[in-house]
């Protein structure tokens, strides 16, 4: 006997399964979008605090010249104090950018 109701029934399941296939792609290319932006995050601050570090020493070497020319007569003591600073500016710098690259480690790992 032909039951037109079980057929009925069997293509609507077959539909609710291809939906879920659907859903299940989309989290998935979902998963992996995150995945990457996360990734190439890490990738950006991992160069960035790079450039801060080159940038570190770049100002240590100029604080250091800057030391020897005063005392050799050549600098004042505002110059030497000057490259000081923007020494300080720098760690201070390299100190923040730590701080992203970990949270965005930390949501690469959870995701």
């Amino acid at each position: 006997m032909f039951d037109w109701g079980a057929l009925q029934d069997l293509r609507d399941s077959s539909l609710e399964v291809e939906q879920a296939h659907i859903a299940f792609a989309k989290s998935e290319i979902d998963l992996i979008l995150r995945l990457c932006t996360a990734y190439f995050a890490v990738l950006s601050a991992q160069e960035d605090r790079k450039a801060a570090r080159k940038h570190l020493i770049a100002l240590q070497e100029q604080e250091a010249a800057a030391k020897e020319n005063y005392r050799l007569g050549n600098r004042t003591i505002v110059d030497v104090q000057d490259a000081q600073a923007g020494v300080a500016a720098a760690q201070a710098d390299e100190v923040d950018m730590a701080t992203p690259r970990r949270c965005v480690s930390w949501s690469l790992r959870a995701s």
